[in-house]
Protein backbone atom coordinates (compact mmCIF):
# COMPACT_ATOMS: atom_id res chain seq x y z
CA UNK A 1 0.00 0.00 0.00
CA UNK A 2 2.91 2.71 1.00
CA UNK A 3 4.70 1.93 -2.14
CA UNK A 4 1.98 2.90 -4.70
CA UNK A 5 1.24 5.66 -2.49
CA UNK A 6 4.79 6.78 -2.49
CA UNK A 7 4.59 6.80 -6.67
CA UNK A 8 1.70 8.47 -6.44
CA UNK A 9 3.42 11.51 -4.50
CA UNK A 10 6.23 11.13 -6.97
CA UNK A 11 3.96 11.27 -9.79
CA UNK A 12 2.46 14.57 -8.73
CA UNK A 13 6.01 15.93 -7.99
CA UNK A 14 6.88 15.15 -11.53
CA UNK A 15 3.90 17.17 -12.86
CA UNK A 16 3.90 19.64 -10.87
CA UNK A 17 7.30 19.89 -12.04
CA UNK A 18 6.49 19.62 -15.48
CA UNK A 19 3.90 22.34 -15.02
CA UNK A 20 6.19 24.65 -13.33
CA UNK A 21 8.81 24.15 -16.43
CA UNK A 22 6.19 25.25 -18.93
CA UNK A 23 4.60 27.97 -16.93
CA UNK A 24 8.61 29.88 -16.55
CA UNK A 25 10.65 28.05 -19.10
CA UNK A 26 12.34 30.94 -21.58
CA UNK A 27 10.93 30.74 -25.23
CA UNK A 28 12.76 30.95 -28.11
CA UNK A 29 12.65 33.73 -30.10
CA UNK A 30 13.52 32.93 -33.49
CA UNK A 31 11.04 34.79 -35.97
CA UNK A 32 10.56 31.74 -38.08
CA UNK A 33 8.69 30.34 -35.29
CA UNK A 34 5.59 32.38 -35.42
CA UNK A 35 2.86 33.20 -37.78
CA UNK A 36 2.98 36.46 -40.26
CA UNK A 37 -0.32 38.13 -42.39
CA UNK A 38 0.03 41.13 -44.71
CA UNK A 39 -2.59 43.94 -44.47
CA UNK A 40 -4.15 42.72 -47.48
CA UNK A 41 -7.65 42.13 -47.69
CA UNK A 42 -9.15 40.19 -50.93
CA UNK A 43 -12.57 40.83 -52.69
CA UNK A 44 -14.92 37.61 -52.50
CA UNK A 45 -12.07 35.83 -50.40
CA UNK A 46 -12.35 35.81 -46.92
CA UNK A 47 -9.32 36.16 -45.18
CA UNK A 48 -8.50 34.91 -41.42
CA UNK A 49 -8.44 38.56 -38.93
CA UNK A 50 -8.99 39.88 -35.00
CA UNK A 51 -10.37 42.77 -32.81
CA UNK A 52 -7.25 44.97 -32.37
CA UNK A 53 -6.34 44.73 -28.52
CA UNK A 54 -5.35 48.87 -28.70
CA UNK A 55 -9.25 49.44 -30.30
CA UNK A 56 -12.71 49.75 -27.96
CA UNK A 57 -15.21 46.76 -29.20
CA UNK A 58 -16.92 47.62 -32.87
CA UNK A 59 -20.31 47.64 -34.06
CA UNK A 60 -21.08 45.20 -37.26
CA UNK A 61 -24.17 45.52 -39.06
CA UNK A 62 -26.48 42.83 -40.04
CA UNK A 63 -26.87 44.63 -43.27
CA UNK A 64 -24.27 47.32 -45.97
CA UNK A 65 -27.52 49.29 -45.28
CA UNK A 66 -26.94 49.79 -41.74
CA UNK A 67 -23.29 50.11 -41.66
CA UNK A 68 -23.07 52.79 -44.08
CA UNK A 69 -25.75 54.34 -42.68
CA UNK A 70 -24.44 53.89 -39.27
CA UNK A 71 -27.41 52.26 -38.13
CA UNK A 72 -30.15 49.25 -37.78
CA UNK A 73 -29.48 45.79 -36.06
CA UNK A 74 -25.97 45.25 -35.13
CA UNK A 75 -24.05 42.94 -32.70
CA UNK A 76 -21.00 44.12 -30.93
CA UNK A 77 -17.31 42.75 -31.66
CA UNK A 78 -15.62 42.56 -28.30
CA UNK A 79 -12.95 39.50 -27.98
CA UNK A 80 -9.45 40.07 -29.12
CA UNK A 81 -8.85 36.25 -29.08
CA UNK A 82 -12.19 35.68 -31.37
CA UNK A 83 -10.65 34.66 -34.82
CA UNK A 84 -13.31 36.18 -37.38
CA UNK A 85 -13.01 36.35 -41.44
CA UNK A 86 -12.93 39.50 -43.74
CA UNK A 87 -12.88 40.75 -47.24
CA UNK A 88 -13.93 43.39 -49.50
CA UNK A 89 -16.32 43.53 -52.40
CA UNK A 90 -16.14 45.44 -55.47
CA UNK A 91 -19.51 46.78 -54.98
CA UNK A 92 -18.75 48.57 -52.47
CA UNK A 93 -15.16 49.65 -52.74
CA UNK A 94 -15.71 53.34 -52.50
CA UNK A 95 -17.47 53.43 -49.08
CA UNK A 96 -14.53 51.11 -47.94
CA UNK A 97 -17.39 48.45 -46.36
CA UNK A 98 -15.50 45.16 -44.87
CA UNK A 99 -17.75 41.82 -45.38
CA UNK A 100 -17.07 40.40 -41.44
CA UNK A 101 -17.91 37.22 -40.87
CA UNK A 102 -18.21 35.82 -37.28
CA UNK A 103 -19.22 32.44 -36.25
CA UNK A 104 -20.59 31.61 -39.65
CA UNK A 105 -22.73 35.06 -40.13
CA UNK A 106 -21.60 37.91 -42.41
CA UNK A 107 -21.90 41.63 -40.91
CA UNK A 108 -20.77 44.88 -42.13
CA UNK A 109 -18.26 47.10 -40.78
CA UNK A 110 -17.02 50.51 -42.48
CA UNK A 111 -12.94 49.83 -42.79
CA UNK A 112 -11.22 50.58 -39.51
CA UNK A 113 -8.22 49.47 -38.18
CA UNK A 114 -9.02 48.48 -35.82
CA UNK A 115 -10.11 44.82 -37.68
CA UNK A 116 -7.02 44.07 -38.73
CA UNK A 117 -5.76 40.16 -40.14
CA UNK A 118 -2.69 40.09 -37.28
CA UNK A 119 -2.86 39.92 -33.30
CA UNK A 120 0.48 40.95 -32.19
CA UNK A 121 2.36 44.18 -33.47
CA UNK A 122 5.69 46.29 -32.66
CA UNK A 123 6.35 49.32 -31.71
CA UNK A 124 9.93 50.43 -31.57
CA UNK A 125 11.29 47.54 -29.47
CA UNK A 126 8.14 46.16 -28.03
CA UNK A 127 6.37 43.55 -29.30
CA UNK A 128 2.54 43.90 -27.75
CA UNK A 129 0.18 40.92 -28.17
CA UNK A 130 -3.01 39.47 -26.33
CA UNK A 131 -0.56 36.25 -25.84
CA UNK A 132 2.76 35.18 -24.02
CA UNK A 133 5.73 34.85 -26.38
CA UNK A 134 5.01 30.84 -25.78
CA UNK A 135 1.47 30.72 -27.52
CA UNK A 136 3.15 30.49 -31.06
CA UNK A 137 -0.03 29.05 -33.03
CA UNK A 138 -2.47 31.87 -31.96
CA UNK A 139 0.10 34.67 -32.72
CA UNK A 140 0.04 36.40 -35.58
CA UNK A 141 2.71 39.11 -36.11
CA UNK A 142 2.19 41.78 -38.95
CA UNK A 143 4.35 41.18 -42.12
CA UNK A 144 7.58 43.36 -41.82
CA UNK A 145 7.86 43.44 -37.78
CA UNK A 146 10.91 41.43 -37.27
CA UNK A 147 10.43 39.55 -33.13
CA UNK A 148 14.08 38.86 -32.97
CA UNK A 149 14.82 42.42 -33.02
CA UNK A 150 12.57 43.14 -30.07
CA UNK A 151 14.02 43.37 -26.76
CA UNK A 152 10.70 43.45 -24.34
CA UNK A 153 7.34 41.69 -25.18
CA UNK A 154 3.94 42.28 -23.43
CA UNK A 155 0.95 40.78 -22.83
CA UNK A 156 -1.69 42.76 -23.64
CA UNK A 157 -5.37 43.55 -22.62
CA UNK A 158 -8.00 46.20 -24.28
CA UNK A 159 -8.36 48.47 -21.28
CA UNK A 160 -10.54 51.83 -21.58
CA UNK A 161 -9.21 53.45 -24.33
CA UNK A 162 -5.71 51.96 -25.41
CA UNK A 163 -3.90 49.00 -23.67
CA UNK A 164 -2.98 47.52 -20.14
CA UNK A 165 0.09 45.13 -19.89
CA UNK A 166 -1.07 42.07 -17.70
CA UNK A 167 2.74 40.30 -18.42
CA UNK A 168 5.96 41.37 -19.62
CA UNK A 169 9.29 39.50 -21.08
CA UNK A 170 12.61 40.47 -22.10
CA UNK A 171 14.78 38.94 -24.25
CA UNK A 172 18.11 37.72 -23.29
CA UNK A 173 20.24 35.23 -25.85
CA UNK A 174 17.61 34.40 -27.99
CA UNK A 175 15.10 33.70 -25.61
CA UNK A 176 12.01 35.46 -23.98
CA UNK A 177 12.49 35.52 -20.05
CA UNK A 178 9.30 36.31 -18.17
CA UNK A 179 10.03 39.39 -15.87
Amino acid sequence: MKKHHLLLVGMSTFALGIAFTAEFSPVSAKAAQYHYADDIVYDNVYTAAYLQADYKPQKLYTTAKGALNKNGKSITLKSIYKKIAIRWDKKYAKQDLLYVRVNGKTYYKLDTNAIQKFNSWKENKTMLSPYAPSSKSKIVIQKGDKVSTATTWRKVVHYKYGTKTIASWHQKNGLWIKN
